[in-house]
């Protein structure tokens, strides 16, 4: 009875041994899905560019004939269309300011409408960004956090920090209103 045992333990092991060994799936069945807002952007003629920002994150930017340029999900949703090129006013449909050393950089930023805004946080403090309006606020931002804010209307749109007030920047839109609506989207760092 011992033996007949033994026999069946070792054949179960054997069976486990055999079918733990069998290795790690075929790579060549996973699903391979294409982003589609990368392929949006190439059937509309973009030209998709990754960038990769201060905390290893990276970002598909769709670019345009003549310069402008959308941030690929902000296009595909349609927060963003390729703009036309007004004298004067920033040439790309994106605007960079960065907040270090408790200031926004640029302080004040010129843009046209359609303009996507993109705040970024390289101070180690928390900061939020708050419209005079209340027409927009991002949440807390942490190092590396991002907010984004399209401005479809023209017109003069004060802000600050909500939690260090003496922080101030103003963002100029120029041009006229869009008739894709404003939004934000709070951005994390990956």
């Amino acid at each position: 009875m011992e033996n007949k045992i033994l026999v069946l333990g070792l054949l179960i092991l054997s069976v486990v041994l055999v079918l733990g060994c069998t290795g790690t799936p075929n790579q060549e069945n996973n699903v391979q899905m294409a982003n589609p807002a990368s392929v949006y952007c190439e059937q509309h003629n973009g030209t998709l560019e990754i960038r990769t920002d201060a905390t290893g994150g990276q970002v598909g930017y769709c670019k345009f004939a003549g310069g402008s340029e959308c941030e690929e999900w902000a296009y595909y949703r349609g927060n963003c269309t390729p703009g036309v090129v007004t004298p004067g006013i920033a040439t790309s449909t994106k605007s960079d300011i960065s907040i270090e050393n408790f200031a926004f950089n640029p302080s004040v930023t010129t843009v046209r409408t359609g303009t996507t805004v993109i705040w970024t946080n390289y101070d180690n403090s928390q900061h939020k960004i708050v419209s005079d309006d209340g027409l927009f606020e991002s949440g807390y931002m942490s190092h590396g956090e991002t907010f984004i804010y399209t401005f479809t209307d023209a017109g003069t749109y004060n802000y600050h920090c909500g939690i260090h007030p003496s922080m101030t920047g103003k963002v100029i839109a120029e041009g006229e209103s869009t008739a894709i609506g404003s939004g934000s989207t709070p951005l994390g760092t990956g």
